[in-house]
């Protein structure tokens, strides 16, 4: 069987394959508000999952998304800054679930 080769609609395959990663849809996509400049953001590691927005100078919006709540909720705490939380639903309880079973693992004991 024979194929027509084509050109990539990119630089080079590793591009392609990169975009293509990139552009792929999520099960969950968040929406958050960071309480800090897009300046700052834009420069933290767990930011190149995302896409960061600037609001005003002291907040910006992030967008991100993945299958997996727990990858999801890891990589918002990563974030190593205060947010709030607007979609999706079910990361929203994911994480209240986190809460709580972080703040019983940081009781302190007589």
């Amino acid at each position: 069987m024979r194929f027509t080769r084509r050109d990539l609609p990119a630089k080079d395959p590793a591009t392609f394959v990169a975009q293509g990663i990139a552009n792929m849809p999520n099960r969950y996509e968040a929406r958050l508000t960071l309480h800090t400049s897009a300046e700052t953001m834009v420069e933290h590691p767990s930011a190149r999952w995302g896409e960061i927005q600037p609001i005003d100078a002291e907040r910006c919006e992030y967008r991100t998304g993945d299958d997996n709540l727990d990858w999801l909720a890891a990589r918002l705490v990563m974030l190593g800054v205060d947010f709030d939380l607007h979609e999706p639903p079910e990361l929203i309880a994911h994480l209240a679930r986190w809460g709580d079973r972080l703040s019983r693992a940081t009781r302190v004991w007589p």
